[in-house]
């Protein structure tokens, strides 16, 4: 959730400078590259929290500052990946995609608008990966 929203900022923010400074930055919708980042993001977090709870050890003496350093970076990151996993699963499991759903009527009005066509009985649509 909050991961999700730092990956569209640094995309729409264009750190490597790709695109002209007119053009309009596309935001990626890369499932792969989504994972990534969430990945890198975790390792830093990790790192992060390994730094903050070694100097509240070493200053305070508190000992439980690991592993609740460790259970709020976990949550942190199970939180950002939900979004990643519904929509992978969606795909998996052959689900129309959500930018779809709103076009379905408009397809079966044109099949059936066909000459040939008399019925439609039984129609499936699915997505095979998240670039539709």
């Amino acid at each position: 959730m909050v991961l999700s929203m730092w990956i569209r900022l640094i995309s729409y923010l264009n750190p490597l400078g790709c695109a002209p400074k007119d053009e309009k930055v596309e935001i990626s919708t890369s499932k792969i590259m989504e994972g990534v980042f969430l990945h890198v993001m975790a390792d830093t977090l990790g790192s992060i929290g390994v730094i903050i709870s070694a100097g509240l050890i070493k200053q305070f003496g508190w000992m439980l500052a690991d592993p609740i350093c460790s259970m709020f970076i976990s949550v942190l990151i199970v939180l950002s990946v939900i979004p990643l996993l519904r929509e992978s699963v969606g795909i998996l499991m052959q689900r129309i995609p959500t930018d779809l759903e709103k076009n379905v009527h408009i397809a079966y009005q044109r099949v059936n608008q066909m000459d040939d066509v008399f019925s439609i009985q039984d129609p499936h649509f699915w997505a095979l990966s998240s670039l539709v």
